[in-house]
């Protein structure tokens, strides 16, 4: 079990998914586990022997509602646990007793992204537990059950190999399963997991961009130029103080020219998904729109595209390339 765990975590950063935690929202996902489940005070000090770490496996059955939380439910068999007292009847001889712990918990996850294929992730929720124990006495046998609802927290890493694949590690506490007739134990539970997603939109194909005829202006634009190219930081679709100096230049030319439209084309470089570029384009497509709204600008006179990293200027083999690459090109059409 732990040399499982140990190889997950050492591989995985090796690995490029080409996909991104952050796109997987509004998905449902199942998946099974397997691990090793340790309880607390579950045998009490008459004991003769206890083995309290026993091997579970369960399944997990979640909803995705947004980049952070999911609504997960599952269930899992806890093990076995064995114990062997002397006898109540006589003080000789062994009396064999076993407890089955089996339940279903429902909770809230919530994942912190620590890169486009990885997340830590907490839980919090509840979990019903059924007890069945049984023993064997002399001349008589011990059979009782419980059930009820503990509270459950939980803490793992996930790690996503491919868009629908993922597997993660985690560990639960659940506190003070059991009851009256059969004893009560916090219970400890470590598993290895595969999930598998059903993605409700797989890819997003950008559009091909738009064949912009370009018609001759005013006397009023020949010192001014009809096209237009802010840049972005990586990851990025704010405006910086330089690139909006450069469009708030436009703004006397716009001001004068009512009949010119406004077409802005979002792009990006190829360092994530082609959905989650497509949306990123959208984004700085939008922040350049709206800057432009902010000094006054129309609506009724822009028109937005988003190209994700389609049509790169430059090579995205190079961080100068890529750095082109992230832009917004403003065309500004007499119509």
């Amino acid at each position: 079990m732990y040399k499982i765990v140990i190889l997950f975590f050492f591989i995985s950063p090796f690995v490029n998914a080409n996909t991104d935690f952050k796109e997987l929202s509004k998905d449902i996902y199942i998946g099974g586990k397997v691990g090793s489940t340790l309880y607390k005070n579950s045998c009490n000090k008459e004991s003769l022997e206890c083995n309290d770490f026993r091997p579970s496996f369960g399944g997990f059955l979640g909803y995705k509602i947004n980049d952070i939380f999911s609504i997960e439910g599952g269930y899992s068999d806890l093990g076995k646990v064995k114990a062997d007292y002397i006898p109540i009847s006589e003080y000789q001889g062994v009396a064999k007793y076993s407890a089955e712990i089996q339940g279903y918990e429902l909770g809230i996850k919530s994942d912190y992204h620590l890169s486009n294929q990885s997340v830590l992730f907490s839980k919090v929720g509840g979990y019903y537990w059924d007890v069945e124990k049984k023993g064997d006495e002399i001349g008589f046998k011990v059979n009782e059950k419980d059930s009820g609802t503990s509270l459950m927290l939980g803490l793992g890493y996930e790690y996503l190999w491919s868009k629908k694949l993922s597997t993660r590690i985690e560990y639960q506490w659940i506190n003070n399963v059991g009851g009256k007739n059969t004893g009560g134990s916090n219970v400890n539970l470590i598993t290895v997991g595969i999930g598998y997603r059903f993605l409700g939109n797989d890819s997003v194909k950008p559009k091909s961009p738009l064949v912009i005829e370009k018609k001759e202006f005013k006397e009023l634009n020949a010192n001014h130029p009809d096209e237009m190219t802010v840049y972005f930081d990586s990851d990025s679709y704010t405006l910086s103080n330089h690139e909006v100096n450069k469009i708030h230049s436009l703004l006397e030319y716009l001001n004068s020219n009512e009949d010119v439209n406004i077409y802005i084309h979002g792009y990006t470089d190829n360092t994530h998904t082609e959905k989650y570029n497509y949306e990123l384009s959208k984004k700085r497509a939008k922040s350049v729109s709206d800057y432009m709204l902010q000094l006054g600008i129309g609506e009724n006179r822009f028109e937005l595209s988003a190209f994700g990293f389609t049509n790169p200027v430059m090579s995205n083999d190079t961080e100068n390339g890529r750095k082109a690459n992230r832009r917004v090109e403003i065309y500004l059409i007499q119509e």
